[in-house]
């Protein structure tokens, strides 16, 4: 499901590299208005590079996908996790 969130950065992290060879880089976006939402929004592999000359403070408009998941714990077969990720695509300025 894609979704557009727009937002002030508050955060970009730095690269990180998993040995499946994936590489992440995230950005905390925080919502405006009277209730605010703050989101980690992944930037994965080459969509990356989409994330320079971006800072904390800027106002941006995000392109991303949401996406779910179940998973099973190792340790209790009994429970079960939705796990929520948003991997974005896009990022501009706000405008």
């Amino acid at each position: 499901m894609n979704q557009t969130i727009t937002g002030i950065i508050k955060t970009i992290s730095d690269k990180e590299k998993f040995e499946s060879g994936l590489e992440k880089r995230f950005v905390t976006v925080k919502t405006v208005g009277e209730y605010p939402d703050i989101y980690d929004i992944d930037f994965l592999n080459d969509n990356m590079e989409k994330l320079k000359g971006f800072k904390p403070g800027q106002l941006v408009s995000v392109k991303c996908r949401m996406q779910g998941r179940e998973v099973t714990s190792k340790e209790d077969n009994s429970k079960t996790y939705r796990i929520v990720s948003f991997n974005g695509y896009q990022i501009s300025n706000y405008e």
